[in-house]
């Protein structure tokens, strides 16, 4: 037993630590994302027709989260298990605040897979592929049991993530791939795809120095379906692109909305 839970203590604390080092690059590295636009103007486009009060689950730097209470007079909850980047997110809502906005947004540190909330909010969402920071079933299970208990009655949930692209990741294996570049920074991820076991090592560089590195997963539309389906979820709607068309065989992401 002792073994097992200093196992748990290491995973979490490992957990804890992804993006630290990423943190004050953040909003930087992630504009290198093909989608980082695609997935603001999705998630703007469809919370305000939405219930709150609204949970974010890795929340991070809060991009969305604080363009949400910029123009909508909703409570936003937001959660990451990094410290770091919730100092920042705090930083940028008491900047925010003191120029005038009109939601409210709480953060808390904490762990998507051990939600500690009963039917308190209407919406939930997961989104910018951070679902594959989830790597078992057994995560991802705890997660979805999570956020279910966490809804109310007739509440939403949604989360994105891409279609993994088999092709693409062995034509980039261990290759460093360009995030975003200026005069003075430079920052590039580092991929080792782990084929056979469903996961890659990413490590992120700034100025060709490593600053971050964590484990990623890849999620099959069936691994998802399955597990939300398994909790209660019913599905509203599949889409397979973030203008809202629907799921097929040819789309590049898995953009789902369930309803408790």
């Amino acid at each position: 037993m002792k073994n097992i839970l200093q196992s748990l203590d290491k995973e979490k604390a490992k957990g804890e630590m992804a993006y630290a080092g990423i943190s004050a690059y953040y909003e930087r590295w992630c504009s290198g994302d093909p989608f980082y636009e695609q997935t603001k103007e999705f998630y703007m486009r469809v919370l305000p027709t939405k219930e709150g009060p609204f949970l974010e689950l890795g929340i991070g730097t809060g991009r969305l989260a604080r363009l949400l209470i910029q123009h909508q007079a909703v409570e936003v909850t937001g959660i990451d298990v990094c410290k770091e980047m919730l100092a920042i997110c705090k930083t940028k809502y008491e900047q925010q605040k003191e120029a005038g906005c009109l939601g409210r947004l709480f953060l808390e540190q904490g762990d998507m897979t051990n939600l500690q909330y009963f039917e308190q909010f209407g919406t939930i969402y997961l989104p910018f592929r951070t679902v594959g920071h989830l790597l078992t079933d057994k995560h991802l299970e705890a997660m979805f049991q999570g956020v279910y208990r966490a809804l109310k009655p007739g509440g939403i949930f949604l989360l994105d993530h891409y279609m993994f692209d088999r092709e693409w990741a062995i034509q980039n294996n261990n290759k460093d791939l360009l995030m975003y570049s200026d005069n003075s920074t430079r920052i590039e991820d580092h991929y080792n795809y782990h084929f056979e076991k469903g996961y890659m090592d990413c490590a992120i560089k700034v100025n060709g120095v490593v600053v971050d590195q964590f484990q990623f997963r890849w999620c099959s539309k069936d691994c998802i379906g399955n597990a939300a389906k398994k909790v209660g979820f019913s599905l509203e709607v599949l889409m397979g692109e973030f203008d809202g068309s629907a799921w097929n065989e040819q789309s590049g992401n898995q953009i789902w909305v369930w309803r408790k």
